[in-house]
C-alpha cells in the first residue's frame, strides 16, 4: 500500500476565497455570541484569532498574518478530529486498519481547504486585530464525495492507459500515466480522511475496496516496472526524482526544496536533510534542471517536500510537487531501516525522542493540601518530585520544566523546574479567586521539555498521558487591621470619617478586617488633624492633614503611602467646616488607593 504526504485539498471553480477588511465598523463575527449564531459548530468549521497590535506593526501585514492563522486553526480541528476517530476502523484487512494507515501519512499541515471564506478587522482606535476562516461543513462533505468518486474513475482510467503501454512495450509512457494516478490517490486519501473528521464514515466505506484495489494494482505496476528492490539512499532518491520527472517533463518554473517531516508530525530529522541533498541531486540528474533551495526567491516556483514514516522494516518516503495549492506530482519510495542504521542516519525527529521520555517521568506532589490568600503571592512553593523509572526503582530527574494550572479554568498560574534532588518548585503570583478550595495541576511543559513550537499541528493534537500532581489549596481571604486616628480640633472624633470609606473600598475587592493586628496580613495606619483657619463672608473654613500607609505584617515593609496637605473645608462654624475637610480628605484618599493598591 502507499501513504501520502501534506494534504491538498483540490481547488476547483467552485472555490471561492472572500477577504474582508473593515476599518469603519466591527463586524458583528468579532463577538463570541453572534459569531457562534452566524456559524453555529453544527453547521460550520470555524478558525477565529485575535489580539493586540503592542509592536505597532503595519496593520495590512498583521491582518494578513491573523488570517493566516485563522486559516491554521480550521486545517487544527480538522486534524484533531482525525487523532480522535483513530480508532475507528475504515476496513480491515490482516488485522490493520486502514484509516491508522491513513492518520499516519496524510498531513493537513498545507491544506488549501474547498470552499474556505475567510474575514479579518482592525480596529484603529484600540490596535486590536481580528480574523476569522470557515467554511460550510455540508457544502464540504458533498464536495469532497464526488472528489473521491471523481478521482478513483480516474485513476482506474490512468490504470488502464498504462496497461496498454505496457503491452506495447512502452515502458516511458507506461511509467507516466502510471505516476499521473498517484496524485489522484493522493487526493482521494485526503478525501477519505477529511470525511471521516466530518463524521462521514458511511461514504468512504462505499469505496474503499476499490480504493484499496486500485492502490494495491498502481503499486505493483510500477514496482514491476522499475524492478527494484533494496535501494541506497541515492538511488532511492533517483527512483522518487525519475517519478516526479515524468509528470513534470513540461514544467518550466524553479523548483524549491521543502524539508521532508515525519508521519504527519510536521517535524524534521537528520535524515530530512540528508535526503533533501540526496533528492534534489537526483532531479538534477533525473532531467529537472532549475533546482533550488527554500531559501531562495523564484518566481513561478513549485515547492518540492512530503513526509516519511516506517512501514515494516523500511522507511517509506513519499514526494509531492505543489505550486500555489495545486498539486503538480507525487512520487514514492522505500529504504530499508538497516540501510540507515548502518550509515548512521537518525530517522526520529529528536523532539518525539524527548516526548518518548515522558513514558517513563511521573510526578508527585510533596504537600498536596495547604491554604493560599487570595491576592497574594505565595511564599510557601507547591513542591513536585520528579522521578523516572520503575516503581520502587525511581530515580530524582532533573532540570524538567513543569506547569503549575488552575484546574477549573485551564489557566497556567506559574512555572517551575526539576533540581539535582528532582524537586520543582511553583510560587503562587497574586490571583483573584472566587470559591473555597483552589485545585491545582502541576504537569511536564511539553513544548519547552521537547523543544516544541506550539502553532504546530502535532502540538495541538499531541495526548500526554502522564498523571498529573495534584493540589488542594484552602482559598483565605487577606485580613487587614486598620489603625486610625482621627482628630477634628485636637480632640477624637465621635464618629469617624477616612477609616468606614477605606474601609469599605477594601471590602468592595473582597478583603477580610480584624481586630487583632497581629493576625493581620496587612496593617493600615490612618492619620489625620484638623487646624482651624480663616472666616470670611460668614463661613468658617477648617483644614487638613492626612496620613495613609500599609504596612505588611509578614516583612514590616511599608508597601503603600499617601499624604493629604492643607485640604479646606467650609462650614456655619470651624467643627462643621471640619467635617467638611475630612470628607474631601476621605475621597482622596480613596483615589489615591485606587490607582497605587
Amino acid at each position: 500500500m502507499m501513504k501520502y504526504s501534506q494534504l491538498f485539498f483540490s481547488i476547483s471553480s467552485a472555490f471561492i476565497l472572500f477577504t474582508t477588511t473593515l476599518f469603519s465598523q466591527q463586524p458583528a463575527w468579532t463577538d463570541y455570541a453572534k459569531r457562534n449564531s452566524m456559524y453555529p459548530p453544527s453547521e460550520y468549521l470555524v478558525g477565529f484569532v485575535s489580539g493586540e497590535n503592542t509592536q505597532d506593526d503595519d496593520p495590512g501585514k498583521l491582518m494578513e498574518k491573523y488570517e493566516s492563522m485563522a486559516r491554521d486553526k480550521v486545517v487544527q480541528s480538522i486534524q484533531v478530529s482525525i487523532e480522535s476517530n483513530n480508532s475507528m476502523d475504515i476496513s480491515n484487512k490482516n488485522g490493520k486498519s486502514e484509516e491508522a494507515f491513513l492518520s499516519k501519512s496524510v498531513s493537513f499541515s498545507k491544506a488549501n481547504i474547498n470552499g474556505l471564506r475567510t474575514g479579518r478587522y482592525y480596529d484603529r482606535k484600540k490596535k486590536l486585530v481580528y480574523a476569522i476562516a470557515y467554511v460550510n461543513i455540508k457544502q464540504l462533505i458533498s464536495y469532497y464525495r464526488n472528489l473521491l468518486s471523481d478521482n478513483l474513475d480516474k485513476l482506474n482510467q490512468k490504470l488502464r492507459e498504462g496497461k496498454s503501454f505496457v503491452q506495447m512495450n512502452d515502458k516511458e509512457n507506461a511509467l507516466r500515466s502510471f505516476y499521473e494516478g498517484m496524485p489522484l490517490l493522493s487526493e482521494i486519501d485526503e478525501a477519505q480522511m477529511l470525511l471521516i473528521a466530518l463524521n462521514k464514515k458511511e461514504y468512504v466505506d462505499l469505496y474503499s475496496k476499490r480504493v484499496r484495489e486500485a492502490r494495491l494494482e498502481l503499486n505493483k505496476e510500477i514496482n514491476q516496472l522499475q524492478q527494484s528492490k533494496e535501494l541506497s539512499l541515492g538511488e532511492t532518491a533517483y527512483f522518487v526524482a525519475y517519478g516526479l520527472y515524468v509528470q513534470l517533463k513540461d514544467f518550466e518554473g524553479a523548483l524549491v526544496m521543502d524539508l521532508f517531516t515525519y508521519e504527519n508530525t510536521g517535524l524534521e530529522s537528520a535524515f530530512s536533510r540528508r535526503w533533501n541533498d540526496e533528492l534534489a541531486d537526483a532531479l538534477l540528474k533525473a532531467g529537472l534542471n532549475n533546482v533550488r533551495s527554500l531559501s531562495e526567491a523564484f518566481p513561478n516556483a513549485a515547492e518540492t517536500g512530503g513526509n516519511y514514516w516506517t512501514e515494516g522494516t523500511a522507511l517509506r518516503i513519499h514526494a509531492r510537487v505543489m505550486k500555489n495549492g495545486e498539486l503538480l506530482a507525487v512520487s514514492e519510495g522505500s529504504i530499508p531501516l538497516s540501510r540507515l542504521k548502518q550509515e548512521g542516519i537518525v530517522y526520529l525527529p529528536p523532539q518525539l525522542e524527548k516526548v518518548r521520555e515522558l513514558d517513563n517521568i511521573r510526578l508527585k506532589a510533596m504537600n498536596p493540601y495547604g491554604a493560599f490568600k487570595i491576592g497574594k503571592a505565595s511564599e510557601q512553593a507547591l513542591m513536585v518530585q520528579v522521578v523516572k523509572g520503575e516503581t520502587g526503582q525511581e530515580k530524582p530527574l532533573s532540570n524538567v520544566p513543569l506547569l503549575f494550572v488552575n484546574k477549573q479554568n485551564e489557566k497556567v498560574l506559574c512555572s517551575g523546574r526539576s533540581d539535582a534532588a528532582g524537586l520543582a518548585k511553583g510560587y503562587l503570583p497574586a490571583i483573584s479567586f472566587d470559591g473555597p478550595l483552589l485545585e491545582i495541576e502541576a504537569i511536564v511543559d511539553v513544548a519547552n521539555f521537547a523543544d516544541l513550537d506550539t502553532n504546530t499541528i502535532f502540538f495541538a493534537t499531541f495526548q500526554n498521558n502522564m498523571l498529573p500532581a495534584q493540589f488542594e489549596l484552602k482559598a483565605e481571604h487577606q485580613t487587614f487591621y486598620i489603625d486610625s486616628e482621627e482628630l477634628l480640633l485636637g480632640k477624637p472624633m465621635d464618629i469617624k470619617t477616612i477609616e468606614p470609606v477605606i474601609k469599605q473600598y477594601l471590602g468592595d475587592k473582597g478583603y477580610h478586617f480584624t481586630d487583632q493586628p497581629a493576625g493581620a496580613d496587612f496593617v493600615v495606619h490612618i492619620k489625620a488633624s484638623t487646624t482651624a483657619g480663616t472666616y470670611y463672608s460668614g463661613i468658617y473654613f477648617t483644614y487638613i492633614d492626612a496620613n495613609l500607609s500599609i504596612t505588611d505584617n509578614s516583612s514590616g515593609d511599608e508597601v503603600f503611602k499617601t499624604h493629604i496637605d492643607q485640604a479646606k473645608g467650609g462650614g456655619a462654624n470651624y467643627t462643621k467646616a471640619g467635617k467638611k475637610a475630612y470628607t474631601l480628605a476621605a475621597t482622596k484618599l480613596k483615589e489615591s488607593l485606587e490607582e497605587g493598591w
